[in-house]
């Protein structure tokens, strides 16, 4: 009888989260569209490269999990070949801030744009699992495979040296 009021309670502790959560995501989509659209313009206007990319992750790149979308931003000056100058290019790496929950990925483009643009630097902007469907570890556990990929697994930024952006 006890272990049935437990699961009961997870179960509906777990709706409640995913309510709450599904709530807040509509209320970001619909309050920050106007501001959403019009640095998506602001920023179509600055000459840099963007990339979509998908990351493999979850352990084994050969037999991914799942992917983590990424979006690349660089200089149209630079080349992803592996031609790169022999001098090492800086890359920074930044994760949108929505608490581990907001779908926000791409909002933090027109920062993004001019920080390629100003500092001659790729910039990766990259996504993670949200919760509360996927609790913790998992966020950071992509943010790692990011980190790996960006210093091992990619071969279209070769010869970089990482940086990170946000709060330290």
């Amino acid at each position: 009888m006890m272990a049935t009021s437990r699961g009961a309670r997870a179960i509906v502790t777990c709706l409640r989260l995913k309510l709450i959560a599904i709530a807040l995501r509509f209320f970001i989509k619909v309050t920050s569209r106007k501001a959403l659209k019009r640095d998506q313009l602001l920023a179509d206007e600055i000459p840099i490269a963007s990339q979509p990319v998908r990351i493999p992750a979850g352990g084994d790149p050969e037999c991914p999990t799942h992917y983590i979308d990424v979006v690349l931003y660089y200089p149209t000056s630079l080349s992803l070949s592996s031609s790169l100058p022999a001098t090492r290019r800086p890359i920074l790496i930044n994760w949108h801030g929505s608490g581990w929950v907001f779908p926000l990925l791409g909002s933090d483009a027109l920062f993004l744009k001019r920080v390629a643009r100003d500092c001659g630097m790729f910039v990766l902007d990259a996504d993670y699992r949200k919760g509360p469907e996927n609790p913790f570890p998992c966020a950071l556990q992509d943010v790692e495979d990011v980190l790996h990929w960006a210093a091992v697994g990619s071969s279209k930024i070769t010869s970089c040296s990482l940086d990170k952006s946000g709060w330290k």
